[in-house]
């Protein structure tokens, strides 16, 4: 299923969603980062391609539950740097896109405890989310 996703301005991003764990969800899932590297590095556009994939938690009614891209997911697990510069590779966008929660990466990032290399990272790549809140009305700092 393919989606348009806008945040407040007018940057859209072409979304695919899925179900079931993808390959990279699955990675980032077990914090192997290593092969969550290897996934966004490799040839065909399979990088780009599960970096913009959405992972989708149905209730049993079929209404969206929650849905997290990639990065929202690493940076809740406190990835390493090299991966959440590869996920921003992958899909510049992301850093921008909130989840259905409302949730930037950098909300992400702080709610999992974040090491301050990795909120930096996030903090140079778009200052703006700082004044983000989420559906719940919380900034990130």
């Amino acid at each position: 299923m393919l989606k348009r996703i806008f945040r407040g301005d007018s940057t859209g991003a072409v979304e695919r969603e899925s179900v079931e764990y993808t390959e990279m969800y699955g990675c980032i899932e077990k914090n192997n980062w290593d092969r969550t590297l290897e996934l966004l590095e490799g040839v065909n556009n399979n990088g780009k391609i599960g970096a913009t994939t959405w992972y989708v938690k149905r209730h049993t009614n079929g209404t969206v539950w929650w849905k997290l891209l990639p990065i929202h997911n690493a940076c809740r697990r406190n990835a390493p740097p090299r991966v959440i510069e590869a996920l921003l590779r992958a899909h510049p966008e992301s850093i921008a896109i909130v989840d259905t929660h409302g949730m930037l990466p950098l909300h992400w990032s702080l709610w999992g405890c974040a090491s301050m290399e990795l909120i930096s990272l996030l903090l140079n790549a778009d200052q703006s989310g700082v004044f983000i809140a989420d559906k719940y009305g919380r900034l990130p700092l």
